[in-house]
């Protein structure tokens, strides 16, 4: 960690085995580590075969165009299907979710990539990104400014890289 702080680098790719430890042989704990506490992007590989699907959460009121593009590179990397997730809550209106996934959406559009959005309520948000990270790749947006952070804390950053079945990207 640092080393990519003192390159300012923009992603961390660990491998480890996959499974439920994801563990590496000296210590287990490394990659749920470097996930938790790194300040730039992480990418823990755990699958040997390509995703066929790579599940976005991503905030819709202040994604970074760069972690736009990181899911692009990965989508496009590994040829696979993309979906789109927004979180909304009793505080935010559905309408304005949708219509801030959709500008989302456009995006991928414009880079000819096939994405499908769909908006989840927060309180689902836990057992939908377990599920999803047993059927492919998933990518979890919680830099700075996301309302994501407020769900989606350190400790389910750690609890998703050491449980989740796929490769998990943690955008940041």
């Amino acid at each position: 960690m640092a080393e990519a702080e003192d390159e300012e680098s923009d992603l961390i790719v660990l491998g480890c085995r996959k499974g439920r430890d994801c563990g590496w042989e000296e210590d287990s704990s490394v990659p749920q580590k470097v996930a938790k506490g790194a300040r730039c992007s992480v990418l823990v590989a755990k699958e040997e075969k390509r995703p066929n699907k790579i599940v976005c959460c991503l905030d819709h009121d202040s994604v970074s165009q760069a972690s736009l593009e990181m899911i692009n590179q990965m989508v496009t990397l590994h040829q696979a299907e993309l979906a789109i997730v927004g979180l909304t809550d009793s505080k935010r209106l559905r309408e304005e979710v949708d219509r801030k996934m959709n500008e989302i959406l456009s995006y991928y559009t414009t880079q000819k990539i096939k994405a499908w959005v769909s908006v989840i309520d927060a309180s689902f948000l836990d057992t939908f990104i377990m599920e999803a990270a047993e059927k492919g790749l998933i990518a979890v947006w919680i830099g700075k400014k996301s309302l994501l952070r407020k769900f989606f804390t350190q400790d389910h950053v750690e609890k998703l890289t050491t449980i989740a079945q796929s490769s998990v990207l943690i955008l940041r």
